[in-house]
């Protein structure tokens, strides 16, 4: 007769391992996280003041304006009587422009050499377009020293002479002569005249004249707002 007792499965047996002679490697240390950085402050800058940096745009230049001529020049060679007229008038306009002028003085005239300016009537000349030869000489005698103005323009001599002449002063004109060969002219009869000189270092003198001389056939020429800063004749430059 078979026993119902069963007998149970026996167990395997697990046999531990030996311990490992090596020694446990050390925990790696964790890195430290770095700290959060700080916002950075930016300082306030104005509104204005960075519209002020901003480079402005170039201005576009502007168009150059010049002043309208107050005349019309004519035809240089007038055929017609339309065109003389028109002649006439350019030279009447002209003659009332240059009377606008401003007259000259003893300070506008040239420092670096012999210089003198005037006006007057001679209408067949205008001996301020002829450059000139101006000077001054003082002629001593016995009784009193003359003092001559000279300018020369082309053929045109035009002389001026003080009587008595002591420096610096204002003196009626003794003499004065007008000369050109070109218009047959030999003026000197004088009818009026005056001269003021300012400054005189012996070398150098300056001033200022008039006066009216006439040839004794009619023809009288008046010489206006006169000015002069001349040298003696040895102070000329040599041509």
């Amino acid at each position: 007769m078979k026993s119902n007792t069963t007998v149970a499965a026996a167990k395997p047996v697990v046999t531990p391992k030996p311990a490992s002679s090596k020694p446990a490697a050390p925990k790696k240390a964790e890195p430290k996280s770095a700290p959060a950085p700080k916002p950075e402050v930016k300082a306030l800058v104005p509104a204005t003041a960075v519209a002020a940096a901003k480079p402005k745009p170039a201005a576009e230049p502007k168009p150059q304006k010049y002043a309208k001529a107050t005349m019309s020049i004519p035809n240089a060679s007038p055929d017609t009587d339309t065109d003389n007229e028109t002649t006439q008038d350019f030279r009447k306009t002209l003659k009332q422009e240059k009377s606008k002028l401003k007259h000259l003085t003893v300070a506008d005239l040239r420092y670096d050499q012999s210089d003198i300016y005037f006006s007057h009537n001679w209408k067949s000349k205008d001996l301020m377009a002829i450059p000139e030869r101006a000077w001054w000489q003082k002629r001593a005698s016995i009784f009193a020293d003359a003092m001559h103005i000279v300018s020369v323009h082309g053929d045109t001599e035009i002389r001026m002479v003080i009587g008595d002449y002591n420096g610096p002063g204002t003196y009626s004109i003794k003499k004065a002569t007008v000369v050109s060969r070109s218009d047959d002219l030999d003026a000197d009869e004088l009818e009026s005249g005056q001269i003021k000189v300012e400054s005189d270092n012996g070398r150098w003198i300056s001033g200022s004249f008039h006066f009216a001389v006439s040839d004794g056939n009619g023809r009288q020429l008046a010489f206006d707002h006169g000015a002069f800063r001349l040298s003696t004749k040895d102070q000329l430059p040599r041509f």
